[in-house]
């Protein structure tokens, strides 16, 4: 049999169609890998339709942040980037320090987040675990 470009190129285009098929949910073709309608309630995702907030705004967290008093003595300021996990009832999960300006600047940030309430990620309209940054700075009043 002679495969033309017209028979190779519909060849290939059942394959697709076929691939994509086998693919498929029932809102749609689902692109990724994360699936929310799976009974896997400990899946954390990174990407989701809405962002977690903090309740109240970034402000919540500065009302928690107690200065440490080696930074203070020390005059230390910058930023802080802690990394945790929003779960899906917006409480903080697994808190690590990613960068430290050090004098337990990190550890303060730590310490205000867990009392920082959130409102989950969601994802196709259900509340769902999502990793989450966060850069907190220290900055000294005059």
């Amino acid at each position: 049999m002679k495969k033309t470009y017209k028979n190779i190129l519909l060849s290939s285009l059942f394959v697709l169609l076929l691939a994509l098929s086998t693919n498929s949910t029932a809102k749609g073709l689902d692109w990724s890998p994360e699936n929310p309608t799976t009974d896997d309630s400990t899946k954390v995702y990174t990407m989701v339709d809405q962002m977690p907030q903090i309740i109240g705004g970034i402000g919540e967290v500065y009302k928690n942040i107690t200065y440490p008093t080696k930074a203070l003595n020390n005059r230390t300021e910058g930023r802080v980037f802690v990394q945790f996990v929003v779960d899906k009832d917006g409480k903080v999960e697994n808190p690590k320090i990613l960068k430290d300006i050090g004098d337990g600047c990190g550890d303060a940030a730590i310490a205000a987040l867990q009392n920082v309430n959130f409102t989950p990620g969601v994802l196709d309209g259900i509340p769902v675990s999502v990793t989450y940054t966060l850069p907190v700075t220290f900055k000294m009043g005059n």
